[in-house]
């Protein structure tokens, strides 16, 4: 059984900012501003990232998208001047197939080099398993103890040389 260690993150209420100020503004007219309120809380709790030991999740209302860490080209973080200010940021996944966006990070900086270390590590760990599955024999599980009574067989002359190459083709 393996131990997967994981963290839980919904975006900082920070990162919608501007959307909640504009519903504050709007309150009085109409109670439009009301709606604009629920409408960014709901937005803004409707996402969840999950970063795991050996890969990163983000979902919402609509759809699921998951990438391994080993897979990550490279990481982004951009802020705008409200952001920086608050503290918060969009970080950028990028892999060779497609992007994932996490919006409202807190710290984005030193949470985006964390990332680095845990994409770092994960590509390392995965290197290190291809080498050791490139180290494993290629052989059918129980070839070589056929091949190596095939080759009793010729050894003590039961069976003829020329049958002996034509069956040790099969396990070539």
């Amino acid at each position: 059984m393996t131990n997967n260690k994981s963290i839980s993150l919904h975006p900082d209420w920070r990162g919608w900012f501007l959307s909640y100020l504009i519903g504050i503004v709007t309150i009085p007219l109409l109670g439009l501003g009301l709606w604009l309120l629920w409408r960014a809380h709901r937005n803004r709790t409707s996402f969840l990232y999950t970063i795991f030991d050996t890969k990163i999740t983000a979902k919402d209302r609509y759809y699921s998208q998951t990438f391994d860490l080993a897979n990550v080209e490279d990481v982004i973080v951009t802020q705008r001047l409200i952001d920086k200010i608050l503290g918060v940021g969009t970080i950028y996944l990028t892999t060779n197939a497609s992007d994932m966006i996490l919006f409202g990070v807190t710290n984005p900086a030193p949470f985006s080099e964390t990332l680095k270390t845990a994409i770092a590590l994960e590509k390392k760990r995965a290197q290190e398993t291809e080498k050791l599955e490139a180290k494993a024999p290629k052989h059918a599980p129980g070839s070589l103890d056929r091949l190596d009574y095939l080759a009793g067989l010729w050894q003590q002359g039961l069976i003829s040389d020329e049958d002996y190459r034509k069956e040790k083709k099969h396990f070539e």
